[in-house]
């Protein structure tokens, strides 16, 4: 009885609980991010030009399958004015295309200012405006295929494997009653 309750049950609902505990956390973390997305999308915001004045190189180094590697990945610093104060700011987003940056010294691009935090601006671009949205809904459909997934018996499926111990105990009921009869003869 004491195994029971010290193992048996401890182990049973870490393995119901933890699964749904994930789920929520992220279910969560997806709901905050989606809900600041529509409230930033409420805020008041000018559009201006920046200047990119450097093209910051970012080097990854990492092993793989034993292998190690070196990516490089670009990110832009862009220059703006906005009521007569200069500001700089990186762009979050690494780039990397065929070996080049997407952005070049002096190219003119426009950025998002909240003026309550003009020293933070972002690229207006359709992905980063929405990156808290798809951010969000990631967060809340990935771990939703994957409880799916679990759901559905694609991964663990606890039905087959009920059932194939119902075989084998069967199986070896079958076995025992023969193996009697026969020595009762």
């Amino acid at each position: 009885m004491k195994f029971l309750f010290k193992t048996v049950i401890p182990i049973t609902l870490a393995a119901v609980l933890i699964p749904q505990l994930f789920f929520l956390i992220f279910f969560l973390i997806g709901l905050f991010l989606i809900k600041k997305y529509f409230s930033d999308k409420k805020s008041i915001y000018e559009i201006i030009l920046g200047t990119v004045i450097e093209i910051k190189e970012n080097i990854s180094k990492g092993t793989s399958n034993g292998h190690s590697y070196k990516r490089i990945y670009y990110s832009p610093i862009f220059e703006y004015i906005y009521k007569e104060n200069s500001y700089q700011i990186g762009h979050a987003i690494n780039t990397n295309i065929n070996g080049k940056s997407t952005f070049f010294i002096g190219q003119k691009v426009e950025l998002r200012i909240y003026p309550n935090t003009p020293d933070k601006a972002i690229l207006n671009t359709n992905f980063s405006t929405n990156i808290l949205l798809y951010a969000g809904l990631a967060f809340i459909i990935i771990p939703m295929i994957i409880m799916l997934v679990f759901l559905k018996g694609g991964l663990l499926n606890f039905h087959s494997i009920g059932e194939r111990f119902q075989n084998i105990f069967s199986f070896f009921n079958y076995l025992i009653s023969k193996i009697i009869r026969v020595l009762s003869k």
